[in-house]
């Protein structure tokens, strides 16, 4: 496995290889966060390498739910499920409803102030909106898997002429950093292994932020879906998981390893890593059926469908290991939230650093993981009751 780090449009490259090799190393000691040992810093060619302790300092944070938005039982104002939140412009919520085949917008009060969308390939419509994001300048987009194009909503949340979008992009999360729209892309010129990219562009301009070079996957037969898949990894093994922050950062996991890697604007090339001693989590067949919930589910010509856990655990297999970081979001203050990964069942614990690589401490376990923030204070949650329906929930954050 590699890792490598390119400005594309001027096609030269950085090539950064795991564990590095060390050259000109300074060790120096400084504070981790509050009253935490003291984190080790190396400086490697002009990476920032920041090793972490391992052992959890609690943060001693309260969350209190302020606002609560339901799904509705019938058809008009309001969602059916949520696909996915943001929060635009700092102080209003959009919700991504991919049944309703909507997009929503509410303000900090829960109040709805528009909606748009409904089935169809016509301007404002949707067929099967995926992503969700905002934009620089205040508004919104959203990508639609099956009409493989952008809606657009400016910063008054009015529909503006939708973006065909015409990149290498097969789904996955979208973002800003700064100017940049950074993407998951496909390279494929590549036949020996599966490539995962993440991309920022801005106009005619690409950089290549990171690049991991994956066990290519076989090819599965899933007899409960009757669907045949190609390229299927085994569960658990490892997956990009990333983040970027309007500042212009991008931060990433891609390894078995708890290592966060950070990219600034405009060339992208790696600053720093950031690694924290955690212990191995050893991978099971029940932990991989508990991973699947009530079954793997896949988008295919006739719609959604859902393949049985039990058949996909045995026909895709599990990497021994499973990665310790399950999600990354960056607040507009610059903190990483990092949520670490733990069984089905289990309450998660969240980790908070900043972008300079200090260890501020740990959530406990069952604090909620923020998709979005809400001014200074407001965090947005994604939560699902036990019928299964998503709702959108704020929580106002106390720092004890």
């Amino acid at each position: 496995m590699f890792l490598e780090s390119r400005l594309s449009f001027i096609r030269s490259k950085a090539t950064v290889l795991t564990p590095f090799l060390m050259t000109g190393l300074s060790l120096t000691a400084c504070g981790g966060g509050r009253g935490t040992p003291d984190m080790v810093v190396v400086d490697s060619a002009g990476v920032m390498v920041i090793d972490l302790p391992g052992a959890d300092f609690p943060l001693n944070w309260t969350a209190e739910k302020v606002l609560e938005l339901r799904p509705v039982e019938e058809e008009g104002e309001g969602f059916f499920g949520v696909t996915d939140v943001e929060v635009v412009a700092g102080n209003r919520i959009a919700v991504l409803d991919r049944m309703g085949k909507k997009v929503l917008f509410f303000d900090g009060e829960g109040r709805l102030l528009a909606q748009h969308g409904r089935q169809g390939s016509g301007p404002g419509e949707f067929q099967y909106p995926t992503e969700l994001f905002t934009t620089p300048g205040g508004g919104v987009g959203v990508y639609d898997m099956m009409n493989r194009r952008l809606e657009q909503f400016d910063s008054s949340l009015s529909p503006i002429a939708p973006d065909p979008f015409q990149v290498p992009y097969y789904g996955g999360q979208i973002a800003y950093a700064g100017p940049f729209r950074v993407i998951p892309v496909a390279d494929l010129t590549v036949e020996t292994h599966e490539i995962e990219v993440i991309s920022a562009i801005r106009g005619p301009d690409t950089v290549e932020v990171v690049r991991y070079a994956r066990e290519e996957g076989g090819t599965v037969q899933l007899e409960s879906c009757g669907m045949t898949l190609s390229g299927m990894a085994p569960l658990f093994a490892p997956r990009t998981r990333w983040a970027a922050s309007p500042g212009g950062m991008v931060a990433v996991a891609g390894t078995l390893r708890y290592e966060i890697d950070l990219y600034r604007q405009p060339e992208f090339i790696l600053e720093r890593r950031i690694r924290r001693r955690v212990p191995v989590i050893v991978a099971t067949e029940e932990l991989a059926r508990e991973s699947l919930g009530d079954g793997m589910r896949m988008v295919g010509a006739g719609g959604e469908r859902v393949c049985d856990a039990a058949e996909v655990v045995e026909k895709r297999g599990f990497s021994p290991e499973i990665p310790p970081v399950a999600s990354l979001v960056i607040s507009p203050a610059g903190e990483i939230f990092l949520e670490r990964w733990a069984p089905e069942g289990e309450e998660r614990s969240i980790d908070v650093l900043d972008l300079a690589g200090e260890y501020r401490g740990t959530l406990a376990p069952g604090f909620p993981f923020p998709t979005a923030f809400l001014g200074e204070d407001r965090i947005v949650v994604r939560e699902e009751d036990d019928l299964g329906l998503t709702s959108v929930a704020v929580y106002r954050v106390s720092r004890g």
